[in-house]
């Protein structure tokens, strides 16, 4: 488990009520991943105080966690370098974990690629990636971005038919890419009930329903059993976000369960949702809504 922190850094998801934590209420949630055994962050400059909040955190306490971050989704290359120090200084380190282009355009800046590979060389980043939200993006990268070496993409029990087809997690792999997922739980939209007025518009209904029947079948919260969809789909990495020391607890002992999901379940529900309405799957779109 990962823990994301742009929820302490910004008032950020559907079902957030509570807004943005305070600086102690973020130190709580910091502490607890810790206590819990987390010892990587997923940040990045775009996510309001959450690099600052980190450094402090860090400083006061005297626990160290890997750090990944990202630059500025829009960045001119001149201010590539200075935003990466400044990134290091808010974070209290002179050394990131690993360091993401935010998004997908940016993979074909000559440019920023080789100072990724500079940073990369001089031992300033031990990994360089790319967050992405389709699966063509990741097969370019895979054929030609061989500096890249982390994928960052959703991946959860409503559109893992997406990233599955025609092998495409598998020829990630054996690429030599390592696979980080977020969007487990869709940004909440799990949580909502078929009846709620956003997953009607979006036409997911149904599958809302299907996904809440199945969850009852095996007796797992749906918490839990998107969770846990997620590493029976042998998925190592994972990065969850959490508002409160209590979601954080949660998520951990979901890491460490021992339950297992059915291969002859998980094909049914991944058939199941094959024809889930795309823009139910794809949050950008959601504020048209």
């Amino acid at each position: 488990m990962i823990l994301g922190t742009v929820e302490l850094g910004l008032a950020y998801g559907i079902n957030n009520v509570t807004g943005k934590p305070n600086q102690q209420q973020a130190f709580n949630v910091l502490g607890t991943a810790w206590d819990c055994g987390v010892r990587e962050l997923d940040t990045a400059a775009g996510y309001g105080e959450s690099e600052t909040l980190i450094g402090l955190y860090q400083e006061k306490s005297g626990h160290s966690f890997l750090i990944d971050t990202k630059l500025p989704v829009r960045i001119e290359k001149e201010s590539i370098p200075p935003s990466f120090y400044e990134t290091c200084k808010r974070l209290k380190t002179d050394k990131i974990h690993l360091l993401y282009l935010h998004s997908f355009a940016q993979c074909k800046e000559q440019d920023t690629i080789s100072f990724l590979h500079e940073l990369k060389s001089s031992g300033k980043i031990n990994h360089i990636g790319v967050s992405i939200y389709d699966p063509e993006e990741m097969s370019y990268i895979i054929d030609n971005l061989p500096d890249v070496d982390t994928i960052q993409f959703p991946f959860n029990v409503f559109d893992s038919h997406r990233w599955k087809e025609n092998n495409l997690l598998s020829n990630a792999l054996a690429a030599g890419k390592h696979l980080y997922i977020r969007s487990v739980y869709l940004q909440g939209l799990i949580f909502r009930q078929k009846n709620d007025p956003l997953v009607v518009k979006m036409g997911a209904s149904d599958y809302i329903a299907k996904f809440n029947d199945v969850c009852n079948s095996l007796n797992l919260s749906v918490q839990e059993f998107a969770y846990q969809y997620v590493r029976a789909n042998n998925i190592e990495n994972i990065i969850i976000g959490c508002q409160t020391p209590e979601e954080v607890k949660d998520n951990a002992q979901f890491d460490r369960s021992s339950v297992k999901i059915s291969a002859s379940m998980i094909e049914e529900i991944e058939h199941y949702m094959v024809s889930i309405p795309t823009i139910a799957i794809d949050p950008r779109r959601w504020k048209n809504l």
